[in-house]
């Protein structure tokens, strides 16, 4: 076998290796590939890696509604590139007239889910959208990558409220905690107190 030919086969193997392994983010659009290392650290916990029911570590301890099937393109692909931008910033806080829930009137927008609104910039939000369309096959139609904030939102911090309770009104209030914690809001999702 001629010298040539053993070079063009380790090549050819190691791209095949590399693809393997995950390599596939070397031939990523920049902005995908940024959406990919944003994925892993904030949202593969619940999504799964793959966007997949089931598949993400906190998925067994989330109330309902579970975490959306990112993968499942023919209702992903229904959704605007919009739509997905505002499910990941939106404001907690849900405005829809006469919504609710029967655990509490604070009416929250999908309440197991934080908002990034307040901790990503502009740019890595809609590269978080770019890469969660890679998880349906299909592409973030178009963004204007340089007119977006690249900076992260900076706030000053919020003092802590004070709160004078009753015996009567402290259990009341702890009962009621519990119930967020675990039924609404999933908090024991990501903090597993006392287990």
């Amino acid at each position: 076998m001629s010298r040539q030919r053993i070079l063009g086969t380790v090549a050819v193997a190691a791209v095949a290796l590399l693809v393997g392994l995950g390599g596939y983010a070397l031939f990523e659009n920049e902005h995908v590939a940024k959406g990919r290392a944003l994925y892993a650290y904030y949202c593969s916990h619940c999504h799964g890696e793959h966007g997949r029911p089931g598949e993400g570590f906190n998925w067994k301890f989330m109330p309902d509604p579970k975490p959306k099937d990112l993968s499942n393109k023919d209702e992903m692909s229904t959704l605007k590139d919009e739509e997905i931008f505002a499910t990941i910033s939106r404001d907690m806080k849900d405005t829809t007239p006469e919504v609710g829930d029967k655990i509490g009137d604070d009416e929250f927008a999908v309440p197991t889910m934080p908002t990034f609104k307040y901790t990503l910039s502009e740019e890595e939000l809609w590269s978080l959208v770019a890469f969660v369309r890679t998880l349906h096959g299909t592409k973030l139609e178009k963004a204007d990558w340089a007119s977006l904030k690249k900076e992260r939102p900076k706030f000053a911090p919020v003092p802590k409220p004070m709160v004078t309770a009753t015996r009567a009104q402290e259990a009341k209030l702890a009962a009621r905690g519990k119930q967020l914690y675990y039924n609404k809001y999933g908090c024991n999702a990501c903090h597993r107190v006392g287990q």
